[in-house]
């Protein structure tokens, strides 16, 4: 039998095995409290970083490398950035390269968190843009914002890619000046929405609206577009390799009915009496030195489709400009008044043919219709003078030789001295079926012509008077009638 001492020492050696197996479990413990705090504070940095962000010079930073391609300066004065909550900017402004101020932003705000953005690249939401602010100095070459977009107008090679994205301005300010002419104007309430899709072949939708700042006539206008990119010419079958068979008649067919189409576009434009001098210096980029002045009404809307380009296009509606001015030099040291011109036009073309169903003008000196087909599919001249000989069409128009040779006596070569007083100016031409052919009908007549030379009143009642009638045979064009007469 064990003795007393014996067990005491048994006791004493099963208490030190037991201490000494509880001493690695405590290591453990605290190599896992250690991990698990490591872990955690890593997640808090991750769970911060959009605050750092939002706080730091690193978001002036990424936005800089974001606008790389702008030619000046994007500055964000403040920001509240996190994972789980839409994108929020204030106070930003832009510079252009001279650091010059071109735009200034109140606000921008987001509707998709920061998480989903990054999460899907291709869907950033769409964004509300509050009180923005834009310069725009416009030059004979160019302007303030071309420039610092230059880069962006670029066409691209490469094919960039589409994405979800819709763009709200609200209660916009644009302050255009021309450099030349130190005019300035001002639009107000500037409103714009515009949404784009991922989808190759999604629409792209366009709407804008906004008013000019004038004390005693102020203007406004509304633009509309809107584009849809069909899919002929953007086939949905990509071989994965160079075995794979292409796609049978039958299932070109099947995705042909099922919503094949081809590029399409609508476009409406109203405007109620907006400078026309605003637009001055965009007319001197196609003929420079050119005067405009005048107030712009117009009702347009324009629908056109093509698979290749636009092979069909229809064009409505009408453009009126009260007390409209131009001058250019082809008019030397003449110019254009007219207190009214107006404008309304019917028209589609389609493979290379106009089909005018209604044009009229009317103004101070005249007015003139037509009403026809036009082929202006023929580049040469000759050539498109055969062709428009064979569309039939009807052609009415009446001047007042009076007011013409006072407004533009240099371009008619009025003798100095002479006045021209009254005179009144017709033409009617006709092109129609015939037959055999076309057959042509003209009347020119000139008349009641009055003028004073050094304090001499002249008089010519019927200056002339030309009457056609003509057609084709198979033998070829036969004159019916030819009439000229003349007091």
């Amino acid at each position: 039998m064990a003795t007393v001492t014996q067990r005491k020492q048994r006791r004493r050696i099963f208490i030190f095995k037991k201490l000494s197996l509880a001493k690695p479990a405590g290591g453990r413990s605290r190599r896992r409290r250690w991990i698990i705090g490591s872990v955690l504070a890593a997640l808090l940095l991750v769970w911060l970083i959009p605050v750092i962000i939002a706080h730091s010079f690193l978001l002036n930073w990424i936005v800089g490398l974001a606008a790389a391609d702008l030619d000046g300066e994007v500055r964000v004065g403040s920001a509240s950035l996190g994972w789980f909550s839409p994108i929020e900017l204030g106070e930003i402004e832009v510079l252009d390269a001279q650091q010059q101020p071109l735009a200034s932003i109140a606000s921008v705000t987001g509707d998709r968190s920061l998480l989903k953005i990054l999460w899907n690249t291709s869907n950033v939401g769409r964004f509300r843009i509050e009180g923005p602010r834009l310069s725009v100095v416009l030059r004979p070459d160019g302007s303030n914002v071309e420039d610092a977009l230059a880069a962006y107008l670029v066409p691209s090679e490469e094919p960039s890619g589409s994405m979800d994205l819709g763009l709200d301005v609200v209660d916009g300010t644009i302050s255009i000046t021309d450099a030349r002419t130190q005019q300035s104007w001002q639009i107000e309430r500037f409103q714009l929405a515009l949404t784009t899709s991922a989808d190759p072949t999604g629409p792209l939708e366009l709407e804008t609206s906004g008013s000019t700042a004038d004390a005693t006539r102020p203007g406004q206008f509304e633009v509309g577009l809107k584009l849809r990119v069909g899919r002929i010419g953007n086939p949905s079958y990509v071989a994965d390799a160079p075995g794979d068979a292409a796609p049978s008649e039958a299932a070109r067919e099947v995705e042909s009915s099922a919503g094949s189409s081809p590029d399409s576009g609508d476009l409406t434009l109203r405007a109620d009496v907006l400078p026309l001098a605003m637009f001055e210096s965009l007319l001197g980029r196609f003929v420079p030195d050119t005067r405009l002045d005048g107030r712009l009404s117009s009702a347009i809307q324009c629908q056109w489709s093509g698979a290749e380009g636009i092979d069909r296009a229809v064009v409505q509606g009408s453009v009126t400009a009260d007390d409209f001015t131009l001058a250019m030099p082809g008019l030397g040291r003449d110019k254009v008044a007219l207190a009214q011109l107006k404008a309304v036009c019917h028209a589609a073309w389609q493979d290379g043919k106009v089909q005018v169903d209604r044009a009229v003008v009317h103004c101070d000196v005249g007015n003139a219709s037509l009403v026809g087909t036009l082929d202006l599919g023929q580049k040469e001249a000759q050539d498109l003078l055969t062709t428009i000989s064979h569309q039939s069409y009807e052609l009415d128009g009446r001047i007042d030789l009076a007011r013409l040779a006072r407004m533009l006596p240099g371009t008619l070569h009025v003798r100095e001295g002479t006045e021209i007083t009254s005179g009144r100016l017709e033409v009617a031409m006709a092109s129609r079926p015939g037959p055999d052919g076309m057959a042509w009908l003209g009347r020119l007549e000139a008349r009641d012509l009055a003028a004073v030379n050094q304090g001499r009143p002249l008089v010519w009642q019927q200056p002339i008077l030309v009457n056609l009638a003509a057609r084709e045979t198979k033998h070829g064009p036969v004159v019916e009638s030819l009439k000229c007469h003349s007091s």
